[in-house]
């Protein structure tokens, strides 16, 4: 992205739109004036700044750098959409358990709860093996787990209830992801 048009840096404005989308960019300018550098690269979305001439490998060493980011932000992140029909980013790391309610799920998160309309077989589907059904109606995430009672679970200060026939496969895969990480 050039951030320089007619000598007035405008993409610094759309730098602080795509920062809002988590977009990963790449500056490419004939600029090398420092606070124009300074404010595009304090953005959490500008992840590279090239300075024109430059060599094709610079080029490519940012793309590889991009498609790591983006690869890893897709393998971590679950996008729903919002009450005001946004799209939202919830990282895995941040949600704590899902609850099923019919054709819905309720996502929870240390300040906000979601619902989606999504079956917890569907949900579950889409993330990753941190995420363990412990119960018909629930699935927490295993990194914050606190402890595993006889017929529930402690999770960030939430007691949720451990149905019978999930106990033994939840102790199996806290071990395994134990043992992994």
């Amino acid at each position: 992205m050039e951030i320089i048009w007619n000598n007035h840096p405008l993409g610094l404005d759309l730098l602080s739109h795509l920062e809002k989308e988590s977009i990963p960019v790449i500056i490419i300018t004939n600029s090398s004036d420092p606070d124009i550098y300074r404010k595009a690269t304090t953005t959490k979305t500008a992840i590279g700044y090239i300075v024109k001439p430059f060599h094709k490998y610079t080029l490519a060493s940012m793309m590889e750098k991009v498609l790591a980011q983006y690869r890893q932000l897709a393998t971590n992140t679950l996008f729903i959409k919002g009450s005001k029909n946004e799209r939202l980013k919830l990282r895995y790391n941040e949600l704590i358990w899902i609850e099923a309610d019919g054709d819905y799920c309720h996502l929870n998160t240390p300040t906000k709860r979601y619902s989606i309309k999504q079956s917890m077989v569907k949900l579950l589907e889409q993330l990753d093996d941190r995420f363990i059904r412990i119960h018909n109606s629930f699935s927490i995430n295993s990194y914050h787990l606190e402890s595993i009672l006889p017929s529930s679970v402690e999770i960030k200060g939430q007691v949720l209830p451990l149905g019978r026939t999930y106990r033994s496969g939840l102790i199996e895969k806290t071990n395994i992801l134990k043992n992994r990480h």
